[in-house]
């Protein structure tokens, strides 16, 4: 994604897109398109994490460079989840998906794995979606 210029970029509070098989914006095909979402997560104290990625197509999350889930494959909303232990402070993150066909969605939560609710800082503070595969760098 590095090499290509995107189509939009803009600042969303969460990544929580359900599936859908109409565009995610006027300037971006509803097919055949990449997302990078780019942000911090702020842990309050050392513990292991839970971390979730549902995606129709594929994803991947990576934290502090370090990928924790890959939801590789084109396939309708799927979860997969990943463990990490993180020390207190702000760790960051990296959310990339790809559009191939039919629906798309893409949501993002994490938990300490002791909890059963979500934690209420989860963000990603950029999004940038990037313009169709053929497109020149």
């Amino acid at each position: 994604l590095d090499s290509k210029t995107p189509a939009l970029e803009r600042i969303d509070a969460t990544v929580n897109y359900a599936s859908t098989s109409g565009a995610w914006h006027a300037k971006v095909d509803k097919d055949n398109f990449m997302a990078r979402w780019t942000g911090q997560i702020l842990i309050d104290e050392a513990a292991t994490h839970q971390f979730e990625i549902r995606s129709d197509d594929a994803s991947r999350l990576s934290i502090d460079g370090a990928t924790v889930a890959d939801n590789a494959g084109c396939h309708g909303m799927k979860s997969v989840s990943g463990t990490k232990h993180l020390q207190p402070g702000w760790h960051d993150i990296e959310i990339l998906f790809e559009e191939d066909g039919g629906g798309a969605g893409c949501k993002f939560e994490y938990r300490r794995s002791a909890q059963s609710n979500p934690c209420p800082e989860q963000k990603a503070e950029a999004k940038k979606c990037y313009c169709p595969y053929d497109c020149q760098a």
